[in-house]
């Protein structure tokens, strides 16, 4: 699973406090938080976030995760938007415009790490 940079997640935790999340839920609202970071990375999205909320829900409904879950993962990410909106904020991968360099869908994911908020993918090895 994908670690969120710590950059993000103080900011992050900070939007919870600021939104009176229960701390109780805070673990949960991180675990969206990251897989919808994950599913940012895997699949390819529109630019527009509701239409990237809209792709991500409907694959947790594919997943059977039940409608109270499905609530929670959308105000998840809706708060992580509102971080995003910060000036001095490197957007992550499902913020980011894409560009002719990002990279292309692939049936082998490739390895990924973060540096400075983006996904950096490691390039396949020709060795192998």
């Amino acid at each position: 699973m994908l670690l969120i940079p710590d950059y993000i997640l103080t900011l992050y935790k900070a939007v919870l406090k600021k939104r009176a999340v229960p701390y109780s839920s805070h673990t949960e609202y991180k675990k969206w938080l990251r897989y919808y970071l994950d599913f940012c990375g895997k699949y390819p999205l529109p630019a527009s976030k509701s239409e990237q909320v809209k792709l991500f829900i409907n694959k947790l409904r594919e997943k059977k995760q039940t409608q109270a879950q499905q609530r929670h993962a959308a105000h998840a990410v809706s708060l992580f938007f509102e971080i995003q909106t910060k000036k001095d904020v490197t957007p992550l991968p499902c913020t980011a415009p894409p560009t002719a360099s990002s990279p292309k869908p692939s049936l082998r994911q490739p390895q990924r790490q973060w540096k400075d908020g983006y996904a950096v993918y490691a390039k396949a090895r020709s060795d192998c």
